[in-house]
């Protein structure tokens, strides 16, 4: 594989388009669940699709500082806990929330960590 991020690839892989099939399924669930709020139904198929399209390639994205494909997996996690808060699903929030601020933790940690190599 190349250093250069310019000569990836960086279209949309099968196991990327299985991983928002299975977001948008895994969303979709909520559907079935009337304890659960209608505006977080309607948005986690959205939010899951996007967020496990992106788990995928999250090493590339990060080793590369793909900044947008990063910004739409963050953004997709904080909905997604959110929308467990509201729907009063603490346990649910919190393994989402974790992974939120994991994912956050490992973009910023790669970050220092590849401009003191720069240096």
């Amino acid at each position: 594989m190349s250093d250069d991020s310019a000569s990836i690839d960086w279209s949309p892989t099968s196991a990327q388009k299985i991983g928002a099939a299975v977001g948008f399924t895994i969303g979709a669930l909520a559907w079935s669940q009337d304890d659960v709020p209608l505006a977080v139904r309607v948005l986690f198929p959205i939010v899951y699709a996007i967020a496990c399209a992106v788990i995928p390639r999250m090493r590339g994205i990060v080793r590369y500082r793909r900044a947008a494909q990063f910004g739409a997996h963050q953004v997709a996690m904080g909905a997604i806990a959110a929308g467990w808060l509201l729907a009063d699903r603490l346990p649910s929030a919190a393994v989402n929330g974790a992974w939120f601020v994991s994912a956050g933790g490992w973009w910023l940690l790669t970050g220092v960590v590849t401009r003191r190599r720069s240096m």
